[in-house]
């Protein structure tokens, strides 16, 4: 999402209610025992216990669908762009593995420009 750019566009007060409006947004679209955190200064994690990948799909084309109607200021300049990078576990995982895999996957999205579709 590019929220340094925005930081520096908006003031601080305005991106932060940017990021409390994204992850509202987000956690809309899912059920009541799946998690969204903020992992980085643009970045969120979302966790989705007991969901198949392409249920995990459909999560995020919810959550996609759900931020291309975001009202001023998060809609106006710079303007958000979504990028994702899906994980799941697998046996023997550790969070490490989990994390270093979602964040290949959301570089590789970056480069490509699909939003990790």
């Amino acid at each position: 999402m590019q929220f340094a750019a925005r930081n520096r566009a908006l003031d601080q007060l305005a991106a932060g209610r940017a990021l409390r409006e994204l992850a509202d947004r987000l956690r809309a679209q899912l059920r009541a025992h799946d998690v969204v955190a903020r992992f980085c200064a643009d970045e969120f994690c979302v966790l989705m216990p007991d969901t198949s990948v392409d249920a995990a799909h459909v999560a995020l084309e919810r959550m996609a669908g759900a931020l291309h109607s975001l009202s001023p200021p998060v809609s106006a300049s710079p303007p958000c762009a979504l990028g994702v990078g899906l994980s799941v576990l697998e046996p023997g995982d550790d969070v490490a593995t989990l994390v270093k895999r979602a964040q290949d996957a959301l570089e590789a999205a970056k480069h490509h420009g699909d939003g990790g579709r």
